[in-house]
């Protein structure tokens, strides 16, 4: 699953890998959500994560598998996260993100759409954001934590961060057999990097690890538990956020997330 400001194109090059060093035999469905770039941008994430279960549940191989493993870049894991969380069904074996702001991001490289960069910098929680504008969606405001808590429609939900959490949530991620978090050390898109591994930023801008927090202690997510039986797995890179997908990068694929496709 590609990222913000892309198309399945994006991943095209990733699906020549697998048939390359996995198999020709390894069926691969390289997942595109509405228009693709436009929609990566402007849409609701729910819409989104609707849209690829309805795809994966929809399509003849898919829909009959005993289990999927399943590559996401960037925002492209949050959208299959919440498939994740909110279907399972067919549920995933394996999940592997590259660079995915898993909790959030604060601060933001320019999209060249000036109005977007004005919002998310200045009214994330308003309604038109929180409808249409993606990212938004997943604004988290270390200054404004109630607020992000209160008026962010979208993560605060998937990352059971309520007061009410919702167990299905994590219980579906505790099925998972590996839990694969990649983040790049040359990282300027996903701001900050850390959140790739479900680091972030305290009220002071400092990071703190997840697992200091109190939703890995309470074990909100079920992140805990991937822990402690050995299946949720860091990683990192020096890849360029972009550049994940791209031959230049290939040698991360081969070392880091083959394994984990099979």
């Amino acid at each position: 699953m590609h990222g913000i400001t892309c198309d399945s194109s994006e991943m095209d090059p990733v699906v020549k890998w697998i048939h390359k060093y996995i198999g020709e035999d390894v069926y691969v469905y390289n997942m595109e959500i509405g228009d693709g770039y436009w929609d990566s941008i402007f849409n609701s994430m729910y819409n989104s994560v609707d849209e690829f279960a309805y795809k994966i549940q929809s399509d003849p191989i898919l829909s009959k598998a005993e289990k999927i493993n399943i590559l996401a870049h960037s925002q492209g894991g949050l959208i299959a996260r919440g498939y994740i969380e909110m279907f399972n069904d067919p549920p995933v074996s394996n999940f592997i993100t590259w660079s995915s702001p898993h909790a959030g991001v604060f601060g933001t490289p320019k999209y060249d759409i000036e109005w977007v960069d004005k919002l998310l910098q200045e009214m994330p929680y308003i309604e038109l954001g929180q409808r249409d504008v993606n990212p938004a969606q997943y604004w988290k405001d270390p200054y404004n934590y109630q607020d992000y808590l209160k008026k962010c429609v979208f993560l605060p939900y998937l990352n059971n961060e309520l007061e009410t959490k919702n167990p299905k949530y994590r219980d579906n991620i505790i099925s998972l057999d590996h839990f694969v978090i990649q983040r790049s050390t040359d990282d300027s898109t996903v701001v900050p990097g850390e959140s790739a591994w479900f680091d972030f930023y305290d009220e002071n801008l400092k990071i703190v690890s997840y697992n200091k927090t109190t939703a890995y202690k309470e074990d909100w997510l079920g992140l805990r538990t991937l822990s402690e039986s050995n299946r949720l797995i860091y990683q990192e890179t020096d890849c360029p956020h972009g550049l994940y997908p791209h031959d230049e990068c290939l040698d991360n694929f081969l070392k880091y997330t083959m394994q984990y496709l099979k």
